[in-house]
């Protein structure tokens, strides 16, 4: 049985304070669409953009309240009557602006994917790897049948750096990469950075 409501945190105003700015509220619970999916979170991603979306940075277009968070990992408990992908009781990380700090997310099934492994780590690993292959593929228009470029990636064992460097090499492109010590340098030369 599900509750008729549960809490999220929005953005109330936006101020440098996340005290200031967030308040967490009781909104109403629905039932999915026909291609959705109800999931109960059971792990929230902190996100360097949940930062900059806080304090009004980061859309000049959205003006609070609006919800915050990005990405969760959670159980399925309610499916929409057209998806035939998901069951009951399947683990999967979900992946919008204002999904992740939520006790329930409904969500267009095609923003969620099952994983085997529901581990906080692993909510972490599959949405640094997604942004890395999209910062590479969508944003810097990347593949492997283009001139082979020369990238730089910063922070180049950070959450998304380490898959962004591994990619890149994977397809060919000249890596170069930042990185804040001797020890961090010796580790990427494994990957046969540039």
């Amino acid at each position: 049985m599900l509750p008729e409501t549960y809490k999220k945190v929005i953005v109330q105003k936006f101020s440098r304070d996340p005290h200031e700015a967030m308040a967490v509220v009781d909104t109403k619970m629905y039932p999915p669409g026909p291609n959705e999916l109800l999931v109960k979170n059971i792990f929230a991603g902190a996100n360097f953009t949940d930062v900059p979306r806080m304090m009004g940075l980061a859309n000049k277009f959205q003006t609070p309240p609006f919800d915050a968070g990005i990405d969760a990992l959670g159980e399925v408990v309610s499916i929409g009557s057209a998806v035939s992908d998901f069951n009951i009781g399947d683990k999967v990380i979900t992946a919008f602006f204002g999904n992740g700090f939520r006790e329930y997310s409904l969500i267009d099934a095609r923003l969620a994917a099952i994983t085997t492994k529901p581990t906080k780590e692993q909510l972490g690993a599959i949405i640094s790897g997604a942004m890395a292959s999209i910062m590479l593929h969508v944003v810097a228009g990347y593949n492997d049948t283009i001139h082979k470029q020369k990238v730089l990636v910063t922070a180049g064992l950070g959450g998304s750096g380490h898959y962004v460097v591994q990619l890149a090499k994977l397809m060919g492109h000249h890596v170069v990469v930042t990185c804040a010590n001797d020890d961090e340098a010796a580790y990427l030369q494994t990957y046969n950075c540039d």
